[in-house]
């Protein structure tokens, strides 16, 4: 499950690249059983925070409130202001 998700965030990171259309999101392959762990790794993490500003530099709210979910979902709360995250289990940057 961990690497499909993976794939997918890497699909997603390559579209996004690629492309000024928004990405994808895929639906979530099951449920996480608790929103205060991350299930994403840290590099999983960076990617999409770094996706999210991209967005919102391109003015592009839909996908950066996209990947702000995504995140949420994972346990994972960004302040843009302070450009920090902070995953449920701890982990921050």
């Amino acid at each position: 499950q961990q690497q499909q998700q993976q794939q997918q965030q890497q699909q997603q990171h390559r579209h996004s690249t690629s492309s000024s259309l928004p990405p994808v999101s895929a639906p979530s392959p099951a449920p996480v059983s608790s929103s205060s762990n991350s299930s994403l790794s840290e590099a999983s993490i960076v990617a999409l925070v770094t996706g999210r500003e991209r967005a919102r530099e391109r003015h592009d709210w839909q996908a950066a409130d996209s990947i702000r979910a995504d995140l949420r979902s994972h346990g994972v709360d960004v302040w843009d202001k302070d450009k920090v995250w902070r995953a449920g289990d701890g982990r921050s940057g």
